[in-house]
């Protein structure tokens, strides 16, 4: 079993490829003349998760509530 190192490795290393992704289709990242309000694209995708997440929420429940009546 892989230790807590090494998962949080491939976390960090997940988000290093989709940032590399990120810079084969938008560009190089440059500090100094970037624009953007990355706190607002951050909240932006932090909803997104959000909405994510119920939506699984409900899945489980509606999988949970069918196996319980299959069971029954």
């Amino acid at each position: 079993m892989r230790d807590d190192v090494e998962e949080v490795q491939s976390v960090f290393m997940e988000a290093a490829l989709r940032m590399r992704a990120g810079r084969l289709q938008y560009g190089e990242f440059n500090p100094e003349r970037d624009t953007r309000n990355l706190f607002i694209q951050a909240e932006e995708e932090l909803l997104d998760t959000i909405n994510y997440l119920a939506m699984q929420i409900l899945k489980l429940r509606a999988t949970r509530k069918r196996l319980s009546k299959a069971t029954s």
